[in-house]
């Protein structure tokens, strides 16, 4: 579910456990590992699962199976940062990447699709040089939240989950806009 990126002949593919790999695929007749990184996502309790990586600037971004976003010096292969986003939410519900991060205005965009695992859909800006959380936005408000007042929610269905995000967005710079659909009702 992966097309690795290739930046001035070198891939940069990825494995559902999260490992990198940077591959120098200049010579056409094959390609020579020069690094690999091992995030060391645990395999129980996780299911390899990525649909893409990020590249920005001298970092290789990756959000993993097990709830984590990490930079990677795209030099010599190194973790920069390493931040869990993706946690346990206060139902008990796990929260999931099904998405690849961007890479948007010095953050570093990543979501939840497990909606239908009793989680609401969110999309978080981790800042791309120290993988600190700037801002979060849930697709399904909890009352006071910023939209809650258009749900006709007499049942308080915000706590079941929904909304959760299956695919990459796009970003305008221009209008520095994130255009993303939701899905579960």
């Amino acid at each position: 579910e992966v097309n690795p990126p290739i930046d001035n002949g070198f891939m940069y593919p990825t494995d559902g456990w999260g490992t990198i790999y940077k591959i120098d695929a200049r010579d056409g007749n094959r390609g020579k590992f020069v690094w690999i990184a091992d995030p060391g996502v645990q395999h129980e309790g996780n299911s390899p699962r990525t649909r893409g990586i990020a590249l920005w600037q001298d970092r290789v971004l990756a959000n993993l199976p097990d709830g984590r976003v990490i930079a990677i010096n795209r030099d010599n292969g190194e973790i920069v940062w390493d931040k869990k986003i993706a946690k346990k939410n206060e139902f008990g519900g796990q929260e999931r990447f099904y998405t690849a991060p961007i890479v948007a205005d010095g953050k570093v965009i990543v979501q939840n699709g497990a909606g239908d695992a009793g989680t609401r859909g969110w999309i978080a800006a981790p800042d791309v040089k120290t993988g600190d959380e700037l801002w979060r936005f849930y697709t399904v408000p909890k009352p006071g939240d910023p939209g809650s007042e258009t749900w006709k929610d007499d049942h308080n269905a915000w706590k079941t989950g929904g909304g959760g995000i299956w695919q990459t967005g796009s970003y305008d710079p221009v209008q520095k806009l994130y255009i993303v659909g939701t899905r579960n009702p």
